[in-house]
């Protein structure tokens, strides 16, 4: 046995070596074959719709009827022209698939192709190909993007809104040719066991869209529906349980759910459904976490995570499969955390990786717009805060739940979740939002896990920012754009991201397209959230495995309604080369006032918003550098990116304001101030407002704007030079503070002051 194998058997279960033996003694028997082991020679003709036996399935049945297309038209016309009109390509040849326009995979489509760089994968048994070997199949996410056939499904749409029969007709011969092109068990379409429960998925909702539609004969449907029972008996005996036990084994749990439901039903048809909704329901407690994110710690697969349960959920309900309470539950954390996610102008950062991927496109937002699977989480849960992110019904509604359903949607009343910031303190990601208004401005944190499993789809962004002002994102993580060559470790490194490299490195180190060497996981010492200030205290250690350990410390503050400042810390026995980039996003632009500060613009909806971002500390020096940001895989666009570069020493704080302003006005005034011991400190003065900023993390005795305290943070903010003038104060970890003489105390445990001082009075928040 080889020294690669014995590293990959490494820590597996009992369980999972003997899953993994089965899988690949059943791979050796397609290949040779046993007898019993490979491919029968005859299957069951099962149907999904009418046809042969003129029978239909208890899911065929239960699933929104196909026969208000003039509805449709007339309630989405928009989104209706865009969908026939992406058939109308299809037809011609002509696909948008991922990040890519207007793809050809030739006249007749050859469906084994990466048209990107002209690479044919072989059409040899799928557990000897290769696929993530870019040189030899191109890149296989192209490949599979196409074969999962969810352009099938487009036929399908158009074909109900026109009653055109050419769609129908191309679904007919695309299947057909597929069917002749492919197979069972040859070729890279059968590699992924994830990609064969899309592709089955699709079939089955593009079949059950077109069952009236004559072209599709019923041999057509039996030959279709044959093999639709060896998608099942593949997925059945390739589940994920030892490879990627992640979005993978979900989505096959769900794809052998489908399949069991939608089969004529018999032993196999019930095993697979049982099968499949168990692995659903078993895999909630590992793969959401109880403050409803994703395990991975990626915001794509979140979504997927998120459309998984959906669809499991209708099928539990409409079918009377059980386990209506676990999925209602966690439908209720998936969508809630989805939606504190979601931006103002509906776009949700891509933290981690982006496949690009959806589970079933019934609609067409923007790549990076997930609304739509709010939505369907508030329809089907009756959530009416959900519906407050999520807008009015998306076009993809009424295939999915049909017109009682949508009516219903109609009449939920959107309120505004009750918290604007919120933490999810198992994920680590926070949110820092004003308000729940299209204008709103938000900071997300990123203070969590590198992610489970190997970290395959985490990035190195321990502690990074995704920052919106009114309304619009202008710091952004900056997507995954590729999961091959160089350009995959650049986008994922931590120089992409919004917080702090030393030495050149990132916070973890990549060991591979889906591995990690070295993992940062961020801790959170504290978040705290009041009426007028949100504070984030966090950190990691990822740095100390450089030859002079260091920790990076991030605290920020959020004085609402849109004013952040960022402090950086660098704790090491020895100096580091730092640098904190800010990545901005492509509809920004950006200019240098000075050496310490940048200038950003962007579009709001209103006319141009502008940001003026002011770093000070360490005698460092800010400049514009060129950046990439990826809104979907394959997707890339050229975007500013500010860095600034410094020395820190053993301990050394630098401060990042980051404050909205009027037209072209005048950027804040920022300058270090002694307040005492060892303290880092700043006074920033915009117009007649002062305020005061101390770093005092060993909690030393400060003094600044006649406050005292021993408090790791202070904030003080004055509206005018007076000095009775009134004063905004909050204090992070301490108990006590002396403002103006007056003694102010903690509530017991709580550990932190916030309040007002006015007329020789303080008043406390709570």
């Amino acid at each position: 046995m080889s020294l690669s194998i014995l590293r990959k058997l490494r820590g597996r279960s009992v369980r999972e070596l003997a899953v993994r033996a089965r899988q690949l003694a059943a791979a050796l028997g397609e290949r040779l074959p046993w007898p019993g082991v490979g491919v029968p020679a005859r299957t069951p003709v099962l149907r999904t719709a009418d046809g042969v036996g003129g029978r239909r399935s208890a899911w065929a049945r239960a699933a929104p009827s196909p026969t208000d297309a003039e509805w449709i038209l007339a309630r989405w016309p928009a989104e209706c022209r865009q969908l026939v009109e992406r058939a109308d390509r299809a037809l011609d040849g002509r696909f948008d698939l991922l990040g890519y326009h207007d793809l050809s995979f030739g006249r007749p489509i050859d469906w084994h192709l990466d048209p990107l760089t002209g690479r044919r994968a072989p059409l040899s048994h799928w557990s000897r190909i290769a696929h993530l070997d870019a040189d030899r199949v191109g890149d296989h996410k192209v490949i599979w993007e196409l074969n999962r056939h969810q352009h099938f499904v487009t036929f399908a749409q158009a074909y109900c809104l026109t009653a055109n029969p050419r769609y129908a007709r191309a679904l007919a011969e695309q299947l057909a040719a597929w069917l002749d092109a492919n197979p069972p068990k040859l070729g890279i379409n059968w590699v992924s066991s994830l990609e064969v429960a899309f592709r089955a998925i699709n079939w089955l909702w593009a079949l059950h869209l077109t069952e009236s539609a004559a072209v599709i004969t019923p041999a057509l449907r039996a030959r279709a529906e044959r093999a639709l029972f060896l998608h099942a008996r593949h997925l059945e005996v390739y589940l994920s349980t030892y490879y990627s036990p992640n979005t993978h084994l979900t989505g096959e749990a769900l794809g052998l759910a489908y399949l069991g439901a939608a089969l004529e039903d018999g032993a196999p048809t019930r095993r697979w459904r049982r099968l499949g909704l168990r692995i659903l329901v078993d895999e909630l407690a590992r793969q959401v976490r109880p403050d409803g994110t994703y395990f991975e710690q990626a915001t794509w697969y979140h979504r997927y995570t998120t459309d998984f349960y959906s669809h499991a959920a209708l099928l539990s309900h409409r079918l009377g499969l059980g386990a209506a309470a676990e999925l209602a539950a966690a439908l209720d954390r998936l969508g809630a955390h989805l939606a504190h996610l979601t931006r103002p102008d509906g776009s949700t950062p891509l933290i981690g990786d982006d496949d690009g991927g959806r589970l079933l496109p019934l609609d067409w937002p923007a790549p990076d717009d997930f609304r739509s699977s709010v939505a369907l989480v508030a329809a089907i849960r009756g959530h009416a805060d959900l519906k407050c992110v999520a807008g009015s019904a998306p076009a993809s509604l009424p295939w999915l739940l049909g017109r009682d359903a949508i009516e219903a949607y109609d009449r939920l009343v959107p309120v505004a979740p009750a918290a604007a910031s919120i933490g999810f303190p198992d994920g680590g990601l926070y949110v820092m939002r004003g308000d729940w208004s299209r204008n709103a401005s938000s900071l997300v944190v990123d203070g969590g896990p590198h992610g489970a499993l190997s970290g395959g789809h985490a990035h190195a962004d321990a502690l990074a920012v995704d920052l919106t002002v009114c309304g619009v994102p202008f710091l952004v993580d900056p997507g995954t754009f590729t999961y091959s060559g160089v350009e995959r470790d650049a986008f994922r490194a931590t120089a992409a991201h919004g917080t702090l490299t030393l030495d050149g490195r990132s916070s973890s180190e990549p060991a591979g397209q889906f591995r990690w060497s070295t993992f940062a996981p961020a801790a959170v010492r504290r978040w705290i959230r009041t009426p007028a200030v949100d504070c984030f205290d966090g950190y990691h250690d990822g740095y100390l495995r450089l030859p002079v350990g260091a920790r990076h410390e991030r605290r920020i503050l959020f004085v609402r309604p849109a004013l952040w400042l960022m402090l950086d810390r660098v704790v090491s026995a020895g100096p580091h080369d730092a640098s904190l980039r800010l990545q901005a996003a492509p509809s920004v632009s950006a200019s240098l006032v000075d050496r310490h500060t940048a200038r950003l613009v962007g579009p709001g909806a209103d006319g141009p918003v502008e940001l003026v971002v002011v770093v000070s500390g360490a005698a460092g020096t800010l400049h514009v550098e060129s950046g990439a940001v990826s809104r979907c895989y394959g997707h890339r666009a050229e975007a500013p990116r500010l860095c600034y570069d410094f020395i820190a020493g053993p301990c050394t704080t630098v401060l990042t304001v980051l404050w909205p302003v009027a037209d072209r006005g005048e950027p804040p005034a920022v300058e270090a101030v002694e307040v005492g011991g060892e303290a880092a400190a700043w006074a920033i003065r915009q117009g007649a407002v002062t305020a005061w900023v101390v770093d005092n993390p060993d909690g030393h005795d400060v003094s600044v704007a006649s406050v005292q305290s021993r408090a790791s943070l202070i904030w003080v903010m004055r509206a005018r030079e007076a000095e009775d003038a009134p004063l905004q104060l909050f204090a992070a970890g301490a108990d006590s503070a002396t403002v103006r003489g007056l003694d102010v105390r903690a509530r017991p445990g709580q550990g932190w002051i916030g309040g007002r001082w006015h007329d020789g009075r303080f008043t406390g928040e709570e």
